[in-house]
Parts: C-alpha cells; sequence; structure tokens
C-alpha cells in the first residue's frame, strides 16, 4: 500500500469507528434525546473526515469558476441528505 492509501484507510476505519459509535449511543445510550442541533454538530466530525478530500476540491474549482462538476453535486447532495434525516 502506498503512503496515501494507508492515510485513506485509516480516515475510513476512524469514520467507521466514529459512525458505529454514535449509532450505537444514539439507539442505546441515549444521545437520541439530545437536541436535534447537537447531535447533528456530532455526526458532522465523522462526515468531515471522510468527505474532506471532495468538500476541498468542491470549493478549490468554485473558486476556479467550475461550480457545477460532480465534486460540488456530491458535497451539496451529501449536505442536503445530512439535513433531510
Amino acid at each position: 500500500m502506498t503512503k496515501k492509501q494507508k492515510k485513506m484507510r485509516n480516515r475510513i476505519v476512524v469514520t467507521a469507528i466514529l459512525f458505529a459509535g454514535l449509532t450505537i449511543g444514539e439507539k442505546l445510550l441515549g444521545l437520541g434525546s439530545l437536541p436535534v442541533y447537537v447531535l447533528a454538530l456530532f455526526y458532522v466530525v465523522p462526515y468531515l473526515i471522510i468527505g474532506y478530500d471532495v468538500i476541498r476540491k468542491a470549493a478549490i474549482n468554485i473558486s476556479h469558476g467550475q461550480v457545477f462538476d460532480e465534486n460540488f453535486l456530491m458535497s451539496l447532495s451529501s449536505i442536503g441528505a445530512f439535513f433531510i434525516g
């Protein structure tokens, strides 16, 4: 594995562990009783860890005038899905 692949693997593992922990905590430990915005803030952390590259590429492409590329559309759709729930 290259260094870049190892870094991505580590990010995937960390995100999976955080997401699983949040999901279990929400269902079993009572985190679901927290206000929606607090729970959303907890879920933003794994989203940013795994989606950093796509969000960064989207921001760079927007600054270069390429608004409707796949990175921007994926960022927009995932953020929209995040808010819809």
